[in-house]
């Protein structure tokens, strides 16, 4: 799937089953699902960190899809909740998420869970490592 959101170049078959299957070895990996009709609609993949600063556990969003043909349903919301629920049962001090500027539908829902700017504001940087492989 391809969203404007999200990265232009859509994953071939066999690149989304070494995600998955990297996802599954991956030692703090922690993935939800959402089903609509008995069908996935939309993930949360998150990641379990340490902050040092506050000596406990935090989980991290690092990516949350919702199907186009499935949002405005409640879905996000839904993963969201799970989310929550899953890092109070392991004692987290906090969840990170990291967002779009423009993306206000994305914003509006973070929001409306309780999601904050970090004080002071963070700044997202990368480095890409592709040329380096």
């Amino acid at each position: 799937m391809v969203d404007s959101m999200g990265e232009a170049t859509p994953h071939t078959h066999i690149k989304e089953m070494d995600v998955l299957e990297a996802l599954w070895d991956h030692p703090t990996a922690y993935i939800q699902f959402a089903a609509v009709d008995a069908a996935i609609a939309g993930m949360a993949v998150c990641f379990m960190n340490y902050s040092t600063f506050r000596a406990a556990p935090f989980l991290n969003v690092h990516d949350l899809a919702v199907l186009p043909a499935c949002r405005g349903m409640g879905v996000g919301a839904a993963l969201l909740h799970g989310v929550i629920l899953h890092a109070l049962q392991k004692k987290c001090a906090k969840i990170t998420l990291e967002v779009r500027d423009d993306n206000t539908v994305a914003r509006s829902l973070y929001s409306k869970l309780g999601f904050v700017s970090c004080t002071p504001s963070m700044e997202y940087l990368a480095r890409d490592l592709s040329r380096f492989t």
